[in-house]
């Protein structure tokens, strides 16, 4: 700031330093300004002309405005000047220093200020971001409920099995929101299993897909959980594993058990068979034809790439809790699992029939018995889901030739569609869940665990596996 009154008052510039400098009069700057247009040429730096008492370059003159002088002059005189008197006889270094002093003080001011700027600006990017989502979480679940459900499947030479040690959540809008265990051995339910069953113990294994692995059921209602309490109270010593696997066809399950659940030496095999499992085995064809056309398993280097593993622990927490999430990588259709009925292009039921032929052989081979049982998938009470006659004749073509199959190697087959048909007017409560699933819910769990362990019972399938479990 300039400052100045009559033409005879000195002028006094003050601003970010320690105190005032006063400048001489403007009447001996003029004087000043005299002299240097008298002299002319370049003054010698050590006698350099001055305006006031400003020191003018080599070559310059001092016209204009005195107060203009001195503002253009100011900021190279401070620092031309620092550390040494100036030429009207006072030290400037004190002021000088207040200053350089200030003006950091300032500069770091500016820099924390501008620090502090661009972390609010983040945290209320962080902040909107959040709100944004929680909203559009909230948006999704009010207007378009999504399925949620964690990834429990990893692959394994190419095989699809159940993640060991992992609890995962299933929830369906409408229909079910269910918690899902599966223990150290790929096996749904946290128990564990020894190689063998204890002396007199029957061994039972179920094969299967989510309706024996139990989608829509809790892990303790589930059929092969329900069978063993059945039997139990029947007086019956078995031990029910639940090997079923969800999204499996026929061939998946047949080299399931050759994978993991021979090592526990089950005794009896239950093979549960359901409509959509030609149309699984079409998605990962696990099993060929030899050059005499009979069905082998597909060499774990030739067999169909596997999705990737979904193993990030964002991602999981993100499958298991976000509807948002789930609309994003679905699309902004509302989830519902049709039953549709018709087959997929390339279903192959002779091959299904092989499969199962193959699966008896291996498991005669290790001294244990195959049973197929058909699992009905449309429910029997058109009034629960709708019409599906189609579906209905889709079922009775491959409950055929599951039992044809199961006959041709001497393995007892159990068709439950009429069962569940004639059990279903015993329970309050449906057989199938309704709304967005088609699952069996827990009374269709029952239903079925009660026709497996009459059945059991009734063909003398355990009275031989006690015997043999001796």
């Amino acid at each position: 700031m300039l400052a100045g009154t009559a033409k005879n008052w000195p002028f006094e510039v003050t601003g970010p330093i320690a105190r005032p400098i006063r400048f001489r009069s403007v009447a001996s700057a003029q004087a000043d300004r005299r002299k240097v247009h008298s002299d002319g040429g370049c003054i010698p730096k050590k006698s350099a002309p001055q305006c006031g008492w400003w020191r003018i370059p080599c070559g310059a003159t001092c016209s204009g405005s005195e107060a203009d002088i001195m503002a253009s002059q100011f900021v190279s005189l401070t620092i031309r000047n620092s550390g040494r008197r100036d030429p009207m006889g006072f030290d400037n270094s004190n002021s000088l220093d207040g200053s350089s002093q200030a003006t950091g003080q300032r500069e770091e001011s500016l820099n924390l200020s501008r620090s502090a700027r661009t972390t609010l600006s983040l945290v209320v990017l962080v902040i909107s971001a959040a709100v944004g989502l929680f909203i559009s979480e909230f948006l999704v679940r009010k207007f378009s409920p999504r399925q949620i459900r964690t990834p429990i499947v990893e692959y394994v030479n190419g095989l699809a099995s159940l993640r060991p040690n992992s609890r995962a959540r299933l929830y369906v809008p409408g229909s079910f929101d269910t918690v899902q265990t599966i223990g150290p051995q790929r096996f749904r339910g946290a128990r564990s299993y020894s190689p063998r069953p204890a002396r007199g113990t029957i061994r039972i294994a179920a094969l299967g897909d989510s309706f024996t692995f139990g989608d829509g059921v809790n892990d303790d209602e589930t059929y092969p959980v329900v069978l063993e309490r059945n039997l139990h109270e029947r007086n019956w010593p078995v031990e029910v594993i639940n090997a079923g696997v969800p999204g499996r066809g026929t061939g998946e399950e047949a080299l399931y058990y050759d994978e993991y659940v021979s090592d526990f030496h089950p005794n009896i095999v239950i093979l549960g068979v359901v409509g959509n499992d030609p149309d699984d085995d079409v998605d990962r064809r696990l099993f060929r034809r030899d050059s005499k056309g009979a069905a082998i398993p597909v060499p774990p280097p030739d067999r169909p790439p596997a999705p990737r593993p979904r193993t990030n622990a964002v991602l999981t927490w993100l499958y298991s809790h976000s509807a948002l999430f789930w609309a994003a990588r679905m699309g902004l259709t509302t989830a519902t699992d049709v039953i549709a009925g018709g087959r997929r292009p390339g279903v192959d039921l002779n091959l299904t029939q092989d499969e199962i032929r193959w699966l008896a052989r291996r498991i005669s081979g290790r001294g244990a018995q195959l049973v197929v049982v058909y699992l009905p998938w449309c429910a029997p009470d058109p009034s629960a889901h709708g019409p599906c006659e189609q579906m209905q004749r889709d079922e009775a073509e491959l409950a055929t030739a599951a039992g044809a199959a199961a006959r041709s190697v001497n393995a007892p087959f159990l068709d439950l569609r009429d069962f569940a048909a004639n059990a279903s007017g015993s329970y309050r409560a449906s057989l199938y869940h309704v709304g967005g699933d088609k699952h069996p819910a827990a009374a269709g769990a029952k239903a079925f665990a009660e026709g497996i362990a009459d059945f059991l019972a009734s063909s003398g399938v355990l009275a031989s596996a006690r015997v043999a479990s001796q």
